[in-house]
């Protein structure tokens, strides 16, 4: 018995040893990614998933989601990605806009998408927001505005742009791949988005490279690479895109955080730890090791050593 336990167990090392994957060199480093554009913190324990606005925690972060102001402190910060959410507006236009409604957040009303471009830049952006359960209104009348994304590719030409489409419909994802292809050739190539499933098909209609990633995609590839990511077989589904990796999951990814990332690069994808709109803490700085952060707290990374 033990003779056959040595063998089975001599069987599986040399097994291991063969199908285990092999060291790689990471050929970049991480990058920041401004979540919304950078914002004010939540805490996600009693976040109930619905207006942000009035459950931001209270931070050192000066502006708002979504906004230019917001931007601009991103990019003075050195985040080299935006991340965005956008609405299809009524008249064909994108606003950068996170709600489905514009009632919590705004000094306006009705569904987001039902409006037109010219009515949600009449709106102050930051009359709801609130940390202290309404006592106070501190970004209210301070010049937030609603903006297009007209406005933040013209604003920001160098910088790369993640888009959240809120409507998902397929006429929305149309416009928005028609509004792409009107821009100069050099533009094109700095979009990704996060898409609903039944459409990732419409971004990356035949290429390899990936513009797109879903729920279901992102979910995939991390299932699929805690079950056999260890051997020599990297995962179709975390090949050519980026991988967002939440911070719960990485003790179950071998290799992490720089084999892990290695790994991706070497199969023409970038990692991403998804820390959206939480505090910012020296020991999810991962870039050295190949490994982005996507993170909304601005102040936050701009004060590390």
């Amino acid at each position: 018995m033990k003779t056959k336990l040595a063998v089975a167990a001599l069987t599986l090392g040399l097994a291991f040893s063969v199908l285990k994957s092999p060291e790689y060199e990471l050929s970049e480093r991480g990058q920041w990614v401004a979540y919304r554009g950078g914002g004010q913190l939540l805490d996600y324990a009693t976040f109930n998933h619905q207006c942000v606005a009035n459950q931001i925690v209270k931070s050192p972060n000066t502006h708002i989601e979504n906004t230019l102001q917001s931007m601009d402190a991103a990019v003075k910060a050195g985040f080299s990605a935006i991340h965005l959410n956008i609405h299809h507006t009524v008249d064909g236009k994108f606003a950068v806009f996170h709600d489905w409604t514009l009632d919590c957040a705004t000094n306006g009303s009705g569904v987001t998408k039902k409006r037109d471009m010219k009515y949600l830049k009449s709106l102050d952006a930051g009359y709801g927001y609130t940390f202290d359960g309404g006592k106070t209104f501190p970004w209210r009348g301070k010049g937030y505005r609603v903006a297009s994304l007209d406005e933040v590719v013209e604003r920001y030409p160098h910088v790369e742009l993640w888009l959240n489409m809120k409507t998902g419909d397929r006429k929305s994802v149309v416009a928005l791949l028609a509004y792409k292809k009107s821009l100069p050739a050099h533009q094109r190539s700095r979009f990704f988005h996060f898409a609903a499933n039944k459409n990732l098909s419409l971004y990356t209609p035949n290429g390899v490279k990936r513009s797109a990633l879903s729920m279901e995609s992102g979910k995939k590839c991390i299932l699929d690479y805690i079950l056999y990511g260890w051997s020599r077989f990297y995962p179709e589904s975390c090949s050519n895109t980026k991988v967002v990796v939440p911070p719960s999951f990485t003790k179950y990814l071998w290799g992490w955080p720089e084999q892990f990332a290695a790994r991706a690069q070497k199969h023409g994808s970038r990692v991403y730890l998804w820390m959206k709109h939480s505090e910012f803490s020296p020991e999810y700085d991962f870039l050295d090791r190949g490994v982005g952060v996507i993170i909304g707290d601005i102040a936050g990374v701009n004060s590390r050593d």
